[in-house]
């Protein structure tokens, strides 16, 4: 049953183009700015924006969840592993895959992005963006 909260999980990239008036401005009872442990590291210089976004906890079935969507191709290619670069946005999918709401009730969760190939998991996966 949909709680009646949208949970919007914001990527590093999102993170580090949005400034924070614009996050503030997203700020409403029935929204939750939001991202993961592994998306707060990678931008940990950004501490003004961080005080802004909540940070999820994420269930242990978070990494059961990655290890499954690593089988998708679409998945995969969200990682660059030259650069060291898209292994938090694995977590964020998975984690907009197992997120729960409060009791009985389930947040929506949209992905914040501006990175194309999180994009195409996000399809392949019908999770909203």
């Amino acid at each position: 049953m949909f709680s009646g909260t949208t949970k919007y999980l914001i990527d590093a990239n999102a993170i580090r183009s949005l400034s924070a008036e614009s996050i503030r401005s997203k700020f409403s009872a029935d929204r939750v700015i939001a991202t993961i442990p592994d998306v707060r590291y990678e931008v940990s210089s950004r501490v003004y924006k961080l005080e802004l976004i909540h940070t999820d906890t994420m269930s242990d079935n978070v990494y059961i969840k990655a290890k499954e969507i690593l089988k998708r191709e679409s998945v995969r290619n969200v990682i660059d592993y030259y650069r060291n670069k898209g292994a938090a946005d694995v977590m964020l999918l998975a984690h907009a895959l197992t997120a729960e709401g409060v009791g009985v009730f389930k947040d929506e969760v949209v992905i914040v992005t501006n990175d194309i190939n999180l994009r195409v998991a996000c399809d392949d996966l019908e999770v909203p963006w």
